[in-house]
């Protein structure tokens, strides 16, 4: 992940956020559209709060990796918290479409190969990082 791809992924995800203030609720609503069976992760939880919640832990994981700054343990917790939720590794799939597709729904031809490519490598490390953490809990209650 080079600087200019965090410094392309951050603005773009500024101008969607502030094309559609939505963003969060348009995310989950193709999410469980595209993807029903990610419905029963949400159950539990008020689906307003997160539709803030994502976008605010989003930011707050690009500018962390935009300034060079430590998410390890971060997105560590954040996958505790997904496991304990019930979100499986093939969710992850699931919800990386879905932000791919959401971007690519708001901007337009501005979301072109470049910007792709970035979203999808700093995915990938976030999540990477959030698998590694999943399955821990439970073995850690256990044991």
């Amino acid at each position: 992940m080079t600087p200019e791809q965090l410094s392309v992924i951050c603005d773009s995800l500024d101008k969607a956020c502030s094309m559609a203030p939505d963003f969060g609720e348009r995310f989950y609503r193709r999410l469980s559209s595209d993807y029903p069976e990610t419905k029963i992760i949400f159950n539990a939880i008020s689906m307003e709060a997160q539709h803030t919640r994502f976008i605010s832990m989003l930011g707050i994981i690009l500018a962390r990796m935009k300034e060079d700054r430590p998410v390890t343990l971060l997105l560590h917790d954040l996958g505790k918290q997904h496991d304990m939720r019930g979100v499986k590794d093939e969710h992850f799939e699931d919800f990386g479409v879905t932000l791919m597709t959401v971007l690519d729904d708001l901007l337009g031809n501005e979301f072109d190969r470049y910007m792709h490519d970035a979203w999808v490598a700093v995915y990938g490390e976030i999540t990477k990082i959030m698998k590694s953490a999943m399955g821990k809990t439970h073995k850690s209650l256990v044991g």
